[in-house]
């Protein structure tokens, strides 16, 4: 306890930093709720909630942001760690966002990675999938493979596809070419 001159005769009690009692005066204080702070001597009536971004232990004088990769609501006694799939790209974070289509991210993340040529991904994706045979993607962040247009082939994890010989031939979406009848 610290002490403040109540009056000319006495002393009283107040409560610290991080702790509240049901008076200004008390002689018993508690130690601030986990998810909760005061950095004010002397409170009363509990005390304030952690922004969401923030968390706090119990006996907190202040909240403390969340790191990036993680978030929280309000009153939080802890951060959350972002799913695989989600990011967030910085501290304080109320909420972690899904990786747009064309990247992926792994638990924790700040950011989402790029898929590349030749792979694709949908939105909130843990991993890149490798376009099927008879499909390319020419950029990198696609969302979709394409098919191969006739004449052409390609296997599994194209870019491009691949123009048959003279002599033969292919429908859209090919593995292989044929020979010409």
């Amino acid at each position: 306890h610290f002490t403040l001159v109540c009056d000319a005769v006495r002393t009283c009690p107040y409560c610290p930093v991080g702790k509240y009692g049901p008076h200004p005066y008390a002689t018993t204080c508690r130690d601030c709720e986990a998810g909760k702070h005061m950095d004010r001597l002397g409170a009363e009536r509990g005390c304030e909630r952690c922004a969401a971004g923030t968390y706090s232990t119990p006996g907190a004088v202040r909240c403390t942001q969340c790191p990036v990769g993680h978030m929280s609501a309000s009153s939080a006694s802890q951060c959350t760690i972002c799913q695989a799939g989600r990011y967030a790209a910085t501290k304080s974070s109320t909420v972690c966002t899904a990786c747009p289509a064309g990247s992926f991210s792994a638990e924790g993340a700040n950011a989402c990675m790029t898929c590349s040529a030749g792979q694709y991904s949908n939105l909130g994706a843990i991993a890149c999938l490798i376009c099927p045979a008879g499909k390319f993607s020419p950029a990198t962040r696609s969302a979709e493979c394409e098919y191969c247009p006739a004449n052409t082939y390609s296997s599994a994890g194209a870019s491009m596809c691949t123009s048959c010989v003279n002599g033969r031939i292919s429908g859209t979406g090919s593995t292989a070419c044929e020979e010409e009848l």
